[in-house]
Protein backbone atom coordinates (compact mmCIF):
# COMPACT_ATOMS: atom_id res chain seq x y z
CA UNK A 1 0.00 0.00 0.00
CA UNK A 2 2.99 2.32 0.72
CA UNK A 3 4.60 2.02 -2.83
CA UNK A 4 1.15 2.64 -4.21
CA UNK A 5 0.87 5.98 -2.50
CA UNK A 6 4.19 7.06 -3.55
CA UNK A 7 3.52 6.34 -7.23
CA UNK A 8 0.40 8.16 -6.72
CA UNK A 9 2.16 11.51 -4.88
CA UNK A 10 4.87 11.16 -7.72
CA UNK A 11 2.41 10.98 -10.25
CA UNK A 12 0.06 14.14 -9.37
CA UNK A 13 3.69 15.82 -8.77
CA UNK A 14 4.80 14.92 -12.47
CA UNK A 15 1.49 15.36 -13.87
CA UNK A 16 1.51 19.22 -14.53
CA UNK A 17 5.14 19.11 -15.43
CA UNK A 18 4.12 16.21 -18.13
CA UNK A 19 1.29 18.67 -19.25
CA UNK A 20 3.63 21.71 -20.04
CA UNK A 21 5.76 19.98 -21.55
CA UNK A 22 3.28 18.57 -24.05
CA UNK A 23 2.00 21.95 -24.10
CA UNK A 24 4.85 23.79 -24.77
CA UNK A 25 5.45 23.42 -27.98
CA UNK A 26 2.16 25.32 -28.32
CA UNK A 27 2.22 28.43 -30.24
CA UNK A 28 0.49 31.07 -27.43
CA UNK A 29 0.59 35.02 -28.42
CA UNK A 30 2.57 37.06 -26.24
CA UNK A 31 2.37 40.36 -27.77
CA UNK A 32 1.16 42.60 -30.48
CA UNK A 33 1.98 46.28 -32.43
CA UNK A 34 0.18 47.78 -32.27
CA UNK A 35 -1.17 46.14 -29.12
CA UNK A 36 -5.39 44.66 -28.75
CA UNK A 37 -7.62 47.63 -28.24
CA UNK A 38 -4.85 50.28 -28.78
CA UNK A 39 -6.21 53.79 -30.17
CA UNK A 40 -3.71 55.43 -32.42
CA UNK A 41 -3.16 58.60 -33.65
CA UNK A 42 -1.57 57.83 -36.67
CA UNK A 43 -1.96 54.93 -39.23
CA UNK A 44 0.92 51.68 -38.02
CA UNK A 45 2.94 51.07 -41.07
CA UNK A 46 2.97 47.00 -40.08
CA UNK A 47 0.97 44.67 -38.09
CA UNK A 48 3.53 42.37 -35.71
CA UNK A 49 2.60 39.54 -33.57
CA UNK A 50 5.30 38.07 -31.55
CA UNK A 51 4.51 34.25 -29.87
CA UNK A 52 5.88 32.38 -27.03
CA UNK A 53 7.69 29.52 -29.96
CA UNK A 54 8.45 28.88 -33.47
CA UNK A 55 6.10 29.23 -36.39
CA UNK A 56 5.61 27.67 -39.61
CA UNK A 57 6.13 29.95 -42.60
CA UNK A 58 3.98 28.62 -44.83
CA UNK A 59 1.17 28.15 -42.45
CA UNK A 60 0.70 31.76 -40.98
CA UNK A 61 -1.31 34.75 -42.07
CA UNK A 62 -2.43 37.99 -40.86
CA UNK A 63 -5.43 39.80 -42.33
CA UNK A 64 -6.72 42.70 -41.58
CA UNK A 65 -9.81 44.49 -42.21
CA UNK A 66 -11.71 47.23 -41.89
CA UNK A 67 -14.86 48.56 -40.57
CA UNK A 68 -16.95 47.28 -43.41
CA UNK A 69 -15.05 44.26 -43.41
CA UNK A 70 -12.86 44.69 -46.41
CA UNK A 71 -9.49 43.73 -46.33
CA UNK A 72 -7.09 46.32 -46.13
CA UNK A 73 -3.59 44.53 -45.23
CA UNK A 74 -1.43 44.57 -48.21
CA UNK A 75 -1.49 40.52 -48.10
CA UNK A 76 2.26 39.60 -47.46
CA UNK A 77 1.93 38.09 -44.38
CA UNK A 78 5.10 36.89 -43.17
CA UNK A 79 7.23 34.87 -40.40
CA UNK A 80 10.29 37.33 -40.14
CA UNK A 81 13.52 35.66 -41.23
CA UNK A 82 15.49 37.19 -38.70
CA UNK A 83 13.15 35.74 -35.63
CA UNK A 84 10.68 32.77 -36.28
CA UNK A 85 8.56 33.69 -33.26
CA UNK A 86 7.41 36.93 -35.07
CA UNK A 87 4.34 37.26 -37.60
CA UNK A 88 4.38 40.54 -39.51
CA UNK A 89 2.16 42.16 -42.17
CA UNK A 90 2.83 45.29 -43.76
CA UNK A 91 -0.25 48.12 -44.22
CA UNK A 92 -1.07 51.15 -46.63
CA UNK A 93 -1.72 54.11 -45.26
CA UNK A 94 -4.80 53.72 -43.29
CA UNK A 95 -7.93 56.33 -43.11
CA UNK A 96 -9.55 56.65 -39.18
CA UNK A 97 -11.53 54.07 -37.99
CA UNK A 98 -11.25 50.63 -36.13
CA UNK A 99 -9.73 47.67 -37.80
CA UNK A 100 -9.53 43.94 -36.99
CA UNK A 101 -6.60 42.33 -37.17
CA UNK A 102 -7.09 38.09 -37.79
CA UNK A 103 -4.44 35.62 -37.45
CA UNK A 104 -4.18 31.77 -38.12
CA UNK A 105 -0.84 30.41 -37.07
CA UNK A 106 0.78 27.11 -36.93
CA UNK A 107 3.41 26.35 -34.41
CA UNK A 108 6.85 23.99 -35.40
CA UNK A 109 5.46 21.23 -33.96
CA UNK A 110 2.49 21.46 -35.94
CA UNK A 111 0.11 22.54 -33.39
CA UNK A 112 -2.66 25.43 -34.84
CA UNK A 113 -3.79 28.43 -33.48
CA UNK A 114 -5.90 31.39 -34.81
CA UNK A 115 -7.34 34.76 -33.00
CA UNK A 116 -8.08 38.40 -33.31
CA UNK A 117 -8.06 41.80 -31.88
CA UNK A 118 -9.13 45.29 -32.45
CA UNK A 119 -6.93 48.48 -32.90
CA UNK A 120 -8.21 52.16 -33.87
CA UNK A 121 -6.86 54.88 -35.91
CA UNK A 122 -8.39 58.38 -34.24
CA UNK A 123 -6.33 61.35 -34.96
CA UNK A 124 -6.00 63.79 -32.15
CA UNK A 125 -7.13 67.44 -32.28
Amino acid sequence: MGLLRAFLALSLFALPWLWFSIAGGHAFLVGAEPGAGSVLKDSPPHIRIWFDGALKPAACVIHVENGEGQRVDRDDSRVSPGDPRLLEASLPLLPSGKYRVIWHVKAADGHQAEGDFFFTIQPGD
